[in-house]
C-alpha cells in the first residue's frame, strides 16, 4: 500500500511541474507542440517504413510550409511560433519519421528489453554496475521524449556504450565470463565506436573550416580561391546539404546565376533552409523567370510566416516587372502584417510598402503599363508534382 501511494505522489508532484513549467515557457512548448503537430503529417504519409536517413532534417520544413499555406495554419500564435526546424524534439519521433513504426517498434522493444528485463538482484556480482548505468539510460531516455541529447554525439556514445555494458555485465555471470575476459570483450566495442564518432565529427568539422575559409575568401575578393575550395568540397561531400547551400549562395553572389540554379535545385532535396529558398528565387528573378522566383519566394514565406522579407522581395519584383495588382497586394500584406519583434529592417520595409502604395500606384494610374500574372492549377500540381519526386516531400504554391 505504501508503495503505491508513493507512486500516487510521485505522479501528482511531476504533473503540477509540468504544468508550472508550461506556464513558465510557454513559448517553447507550444512551438514543441506545433512541431510534433506537423511531424504527424509525416508519419501519417509512410507510417510502415518511414521516410528514410535524415529526412526529417531534410524535409521537415517543407511539410511546415504545406501547413501554414492550407486553412489549418491560420493560427496566429502559432505563425509567430514557426522556425526553421532541424529535429522534432524529441527522438522517438524522429525515429518514427525517418523509420517508420516497424522501425520505432524495434527500438522501443531493445529499450524495455534493457529497463526492465536487465534488473539484476543485489547479490549479482556487477550489481552496482548496472543499477548506476540503467539510471543514465532512464535519464537519458525521459529527456529524449521532450529534446534532442541523443544529437550530440558524446551523449550518443555513452548511451550505446552504456546498454552494451548493461549487457555485458548481466550475462557475464550466467556464461562464466571472468573480469579479465569482460574487459577484453568490453575493450573493442568502446575503441570501434569512439574511433567512428570521432571520424564523423572530424569531417563535420573539416567541412566547417573548409566553407569559412571559403567565407573569408569571398569577403576579400579572392573568388578564385574561393571557387577551388567550394569545388573541392563539392567532390568530396556532393550530397551534403550546407556545402551545395554555401556553393550555389557564392555563384548568386557573383551573379552565376544558371550555376546558382543547378547547385541550389540540388540542395533542396537535402537542404530546406527557408534562405535557400529566397536565393534560389532570387537567381531565378535575376534570369527573368518570374514565376519560378515567385514560388520559391512563398515557399520561404510559408516556412516560416511571420517573417516580412519574402514578401517585401514579391513586392519589389513585382514593381520592378510591372504587375500592379500583385505588388499592391503584398505591399498591403506588409502594411498590415504584425510584427513578432520589431526591428529596423522591418520598419524599413513598412516604409517602403507604405510609399509604394502612396507614390508608386498613382504613377501606374497615369500610364497604365502593367501586366497581369496568371498562374493555372495545372501548373501549380505540375510544380508541385516535380519536386515532390525527387523529394519525396510536400512542395507549397504560395499565395
Amino acid at each position: 500500500m505504501f508503495l503505491y501511494m508513493s507512486f500516487f505522489c510521485i505522479a501528482i508532484i511531476a504533473v503540477l511541474l509540468a504544468i508550472s513549467m508550461y506556464y513558465v515557457k510557454k513559448d517553447s512548448v507550444d512551438g514543441r507542440l506545433l512541431i510534433w503537430k506537423v511531424t504527424t503529417d509525416m508519419i501519417a504519409e509512410r507510417p510502415l517504413l518511414g521516410h528514410g536517413k535524415d529526412s526529417f532534417k531534410n524535409t521537415y520544413n517543407l511539410y511546415q510550409a504545406r501547413y501554414f499555406s492550407s486553412s489549418k495554419g491560420d493560427n496566429q500564435r502559432e505563425r509567430f511560433l514557426a522556425g526553421n526546424v532541424q529535429h522534432p524534439h524529441n527522438e522517438f519521433l524522429l525515429i518514427a519519421v525517418e523509420r517508420g513504426m516497424f522501425g520505432l517498434s524495434v527500438i522501443v522493444l531493445l529499450l524495455l528489453f534493457i529497463v526492465l528485463k536487465l534488473k539484476p538482484a543485489s547479490s549479482h556480482i556487477h550489481y552496482n554496475e548496472i543499477i548506476s548505468l540503467r539510471g543514465g539510460c532512464l535519464a537519458l531516455i525521459i529527456g529524449s521524449m521532450f529534446s534532442f541529447p541523443l544529437h550530440i554525439h558524446i551523449i550518443q556514445y555513452f548511451f550505446i556504450m552504456s546498454c552494451i555494458m548493461m549487457i555485458i555485465y548481466y550475462y557475464a555471470p550466467l556464461v562464466r565470463i571472468k573480469q579479465y575476459s569482460l574487459n577484453a570483450l568490453a575493450l573493442p566495442c568502446i575503441l570501434i565506436l569512439g574511433l567512428a564518432y570521432c571520424y564523423e565529427d572530424y569531417r563535420h568539422q573539416n567541412i566547417i573550416t573548409l566553407l569559412n575559409e571559403a567565407t573569408e575568401n569571398t569577403r576579400y575578393g579572392n573568388y578564385a580561391q574561393a571557387k577551388e575550395i567550394y569545388q573541392n568540397l563539392i567532390s568530396e561531400y556532393p550530397y551534403n546539404g550546407m556545402v551545395l547551400f554555401e556553393y550555389g549562395s557564392f555563384q548568386n553572389r557573383l551573379g552565376f546565376h544558371n550555376d546558382a540554379i543547378d547547385v541550389l535545385e540540388n540542395a533542396i532535396k537535402v537542404n530546406t533552409d527557408p534562405n535557400l529558398f529566397i536565393i534560389l528565387g532570387s537567381s531565378y528573378e535575376n534570369l527573368g523567370d518570374i514565376e519560378n522566383a515567385y514560388l520559391n519566394y512563398s515557399t520561404s514565406y510559408h516556412i516560416i510566416p511571420h517573417k516580412f522579407y519574402p514578401l517585401y522581395l514579391k513586392m519589389r519584383m513585382f514593381q520592378r516587372n510591372k504587375y500592379r495588382d500583385r505588388a499592391i497586394d503584398y505591399a498591403n500584406q506588409i502594411i498590415s502584417m504584425d510584427e513578432k519583434l520589431p526591428s529596423p529592417a522591418t520598419s524599413q520595409m513598412k516604409s517602403e510598402a507604405y510609399a509604394f502604395l502612396a507614390t508608386g500606384v498613382a504613377l501606374w494610374n497615369t500610364f497604365d503599363d502593367y501586366e497581369q500574372i496568371e498562374t493555372t492549377e495545372s501548373d501549380r500540381n505540375n510544380f508541385i508534382e516535380s519536386l515532390t519526386s525527387v523529394t519525396s516531400s510536400p512542395y507549397v504554391w504560395g499565395g
